[in-house]
């Protein structure tokens, strides 16, 4: 039972961080930074700054080493 109660938490975790990607690429493709006013792509450079360290602590909940790099 136990193992069953700790795997429903795994999959709920991959649940939210799998909505939380998508969100996440939703928004690469809306909101551009690049040729937008300075005080607006400050705005959505720091949301891509939060949203890489939401899912790179999401990512280590789950066991999974982020990438650096691609």
């Amino acid at each position: 039972m136990i193992t069953e109660v700790v795997a429903f938490g795994e999959e709920k975790k991959k649940r939210k961080e799998e909505q939380l990607r998508k969100c996440i690429n939703r928004a690469l493709a809306t909101l551009y930074v690049k040729d937008e006013e300075l005080e607006l792509a400050k705005a959505r450079l720091l949301l891509y700054h939060m949203c890489r360290l939401s899912l790179k602590e999401g990512l280590e909940l789950l066991g999974i080493e982020a990438l650096t790099r691609i």
